[in-house]
């Protein structure tokens, strides 16, 4: 099982790869106690070549991965403050009836999502020991979509 960012998109919850937890379940890292300063580097997420493993937006430096069957001293989310990156999108709707004959009426909708076009990133990868660790891989959100729909009630 990959560990993933919180589904809020809020804290990080920074894991270690290839150490023995005593207790089976997730190893949190170490802290680097020679490490001084932000792990939040290279800018705002999606500012730089998101996508690619050659950006990472945390420093892998601040994280050590914990001897063998040792619990890491790092806090289980929110290390370093560090949080993903934040989500938003609008929506927008509007409908209307159209009375025809009598007891015969036309509705009409449309909808349109995510009508700014902002794009959510997803969160980063939050495995220290990782190729990929602190790398922001893809879009969390869908683009521009709108749809129309016609009811007729009688």
């Amino acid at each position: 099982m990959t560990p993933v960012a919180d589904l809020c998109r809020g804290s990080l919850a920074i894991t270690a790869t290839g150490c023995n937890d005593p207790n089976g379940g997730t190893c949190m890292p170490n802290i680097n106690p020679s490490y001084s300063g932000s792990p939040r580097i290279n800018g705002g997420w999606g500012r730089k070549n998101t996508g690619t493993t050659s950006y990472p937006y945390i420093d892998s430096t601040a994280f050590t991965v914990p001897a063998a069957y040792t619990i890491g001293n790092s806090a289980r989310t929110y290390p370093f403050k560090l949080r993903g990156p934040g989500t938003y999108d609008e929506d927008v709707s509007l409908r209307r009836s159209f009375p025809i004959w009598e007891r015969v009426k036309f509705t009409f909708e449309a909808s349109a999502y995510n009508v700014d076009g902002h794009v959510d990133f997803s969160a980063p990868a939050v495995s220290v020991g990782s190729s990929t660790f602190g790398v922001v891989s893809g879009q969390a959100n869908k683009p521009h979509d709108v749809q129309f729909s016609g009811r007729i009630d009688f």
